[in-house]
Order: C-alpha cells, then sequence, then structure tokens
C-alpha cells in the first residue's frame, strides 16, 4: 500500500468579525496553536488554505508517516467502498442482505435489511459492542451476523460496530462470488479498500518480494523477505519460527523510515493436552485391564471382531431395582468435588 498514513490532526475556528479578519492566513498564529496542541497531548497540526499547505507540524513523537489508530474513524471508509463496489456491479444498495448472507433468510425481521441500512446504522440489529471489543473476541463477523435485530429495520438510528461488520462478512461474500466472472479479486472488506481506495494507482502491489521487520517481544527486530504468490499481486507469504511465546509486531517500512502497514499476533505456547494428543499404549493398557477391557490399535480391529462373535449372543442380567442417586446429597456434593478437583488438576498439569 503505497498511501502516505491516516493521521489524526487538531482543528480550531475562529469566529472574527469580517472587518478583523487578516487578507493572508498566513498572518494567523499557527505557531500557538501548534503549542497549544503539544501541551494537550496532540498529534498534529495542519492548516491548509484551498489546497494550498500553509503550516505543518506534527508533535509528540508522531510523523507525517507514521500510522495512527483511528478508530471508530475507520466507519466511513465503508460508504466509499460500498459506492465503489455498486459502481463495478457487485452490489446495489438496496438490495437484500439476506440474499447473501443466507443465515437471515427466513427471519422476519433481518431478511428486511438493506445494504444500505446497515451503512447508515439503521438495521434495526442490537447493539453489541461490548462483546464484540472485547480482547477475546475472535470471530467478530459470525458474532454480529448471528445478533438479533431490536428495531424494525429503516426505522431507528442506532450507532454500533455490527453494522459494519455484518457488511464486511457481506462483501467477502460478494468477492468470493464474483471471482468466476470478474476474474481476480481481493478477498475481503480490508483488501478491497486497499486496493480500490488506498492504494495511489488502485491496483494491489506486483513486486515480486516484500521485506517486513517482525519485531520481536523483547524488541530484537529480524528482517524477513517474504515472495509473491503467484498470479496474486498483493499477497505475500514466508514462514518464521518463533523462539519464545508474547506480542509479536510485523510492519512494512515506507520511504522515509516510518511504518506503512503494521500488524500485531500473539504465539502461544500449546498446552500438554494438545502438544500430543496421541493414546499412551501402556495407559491404555492399565485401563483395559482395570475395566475387564481389550486395548487394540486401529491396525489390529481383528481383536475385537474375535471377542464378539458374529453367532453368539450374551446376556447379562439387570436388576429390576431402581435407584436414584441424584436425589442424594451426597451424589451432589461428591459430582462437585470431582469437577472442582478436574478443574484444578486441569489448570496445574497445563491442560485445555
Amino acid at each position: 500500500m503505497r498511501t502516505p498514513a491516516f493521521l489524526a490532526s487538531i482543528a480550531a475556528a475562529f469566529a472574527l468579525p469580517a472587518q478583523a479578519r487578516p487578507a493572508d492566513p498566513v498572518q494567523l498564529d499557527f505557531r500557538a496553536a501548534a503549542e497549544f496542541s503539544e501541551e494537550n497531548a496532540g498529534l498534529a497540526v495542519l492548516v491548509y488554505v484551498g489546497a494550498e499547505l500553509v503550516f505543518e507540524e506534527y508533535q509528540n513523537g508522531h510523523a507525517a508517516d507514521r500510522g495512527q489508530h483511528i478508530f471508530s474513524g475507520t466507519k466511513s471508509f465503508a460508504p466509499v467502498v460500498a459506492l465503489i463496489a455498486q459502481d463495478e456491479g457487485l452490489l446495489e444498495l438496496d438490495e437484500k442482505v439476506c440474499e447473501t448472507i443466507t443465515e437471515w433468510r427466513g427471519d422476519e425481521l433481518r431478511e428486511q435489511i438493506t445494504v444500505r441500512q446497515l451503512l447508515n446504522f439503521t438495521s434495526g440489529l442490537k447493539n453489541n459492542d461490548s462483546t464484540l471489543h472485547r480482547p477475546s473476541a475472535k470471530d467478530v463477523y459470525g458474532m454480529s451476523i448471528d445478533c438479533k435485530c431490536a428495531a424494525e429495520p429503516g426505522k431507528r438510528f442506532r450507532y454500533g460496530s455490527n453494522h459494519l461488520m455484518v457488511f464486511g462478512e457481506f462483501m467477502k461474500r460478494k468477492l468470493a462470488a464474483s471471482k468466476p466472472k470478474r476474474g481476480e479479486q481481493p478477498e475481503d472488506f480490508v483488501a478491497y479498500l486497499e486496493a480500490r481506495v488506498l492504494d495511489e494507482d488502485f491496483q494491489p502491489s506486483e513486486e515480486p518480494s516484500q521485506e517486513v521487520i517482525l519485531r520481536t517481544p523483547d524488541g530484537d527486530e529480524t528482517r524477513l523477505v517474504l515472495s509473491g504468490v503467484e498470479g496474486r499481486p498483493g499477497l505475500y507469504r514466508g514462514t518464521y519460527q518463533p523462539e519464545r511465546p508474547g506480542r509479536y509486531v510485523s510492519l512494512v517500512e515506507s520511504e522515509t523510515g516510518g511504518e506503512r502497514v503494521r500488524t500485531e499476533f500473539d504465539v502461544l505456547l500449546p498446552s500438554r493436552e494438545n502438544a500430543d494428543p496421541s493414546p499412551d499404549p501402556v495407559l491404555m493398557e492399565r485401563l483395559a485391564s482395570l475395566t475387564g477391557g481389550v486395548a487394540t490399535s486401529a491396525a489390529s480391529l481383528e481383536v475385537i471382531e474375535d471377542a464378539f462373535p458374529p453367532d453368539q449372543e450374551r446376556r447379562e442380567p439387570v436388576s429390576s431395582q431402581l435407584e436414584d442417586a441424584w436425589d442424594r446429597w451426597a451424589t451432589l456434593i461428591l459430582a462437585l468435588m470431582l469437577l472442582g478437583s478436574e478443574w484444578l488438576l486441569r489448570k496445574r498439569m497445563e491442560l485445555i
């Protein structure tokens, strides 16, 4: 992506009498505004007169080529993407979302929702931001699709992230369905945004390789060269073997040394239960001997077949007297103790 990073800035408006307004805007004390911004944890002050940049200053460690998290400012990208997608014939603003998000078919309210209503936050979906923004939230698209309506679509504005999360999954499916007809397409909303909006020439990079800086949890940096995937412009792959768990940062530098693209990910150690899920033959033999059973492998299933001859029938007497153990307090207490013991052992032995 070759576009300059998005920056947050402070804008100040001065209401001056018409006769007191200076003829030359540069005469205004932009330096005072910049000092105020810096003292109040500001990031930047940029002043334009028409198309001309007449003042520019960055504060508190920020720079023109350094990316800045703009949080809900990203919501403004969705309508731009939708209009470009409509222009390219991928969607219509007033089409029903359930034609693509088929899970909504049969739901009296959700099957009425249109793309336009998702974009202007009148879809009627409940606000589930408290769930979506949890660090443990993984499939935010799926969680948003599962969200029910709290109001009739098109009747009420309700701010929230789930409208655009649904639109993200909607775009992902639209792009996947259009590939056979239109050739290679970006895979999801973010890739489409980068290719159609953020890139200078509206095309993914066709460079054969891409250098990435990988920063370890200790702060050490390693440079990796990713190889481009043939026939997939903008898609690069590579491998890296982490030496320890923790938070890793990967980034692509801009031409001036700033961060052009950045992402973070966590490396976790597998639990002991998942590290080697294969059964322990010795333990299986012990269990079989204690229970009167037989332990065998998939390659020796004939042992089980021999234990159950096809022409023989065996019956065991069963008592007709019923005793409900669950009606006893002792059984309940014993069950709770067993469950609690299992939980403690799993924690201590690093099991799931």
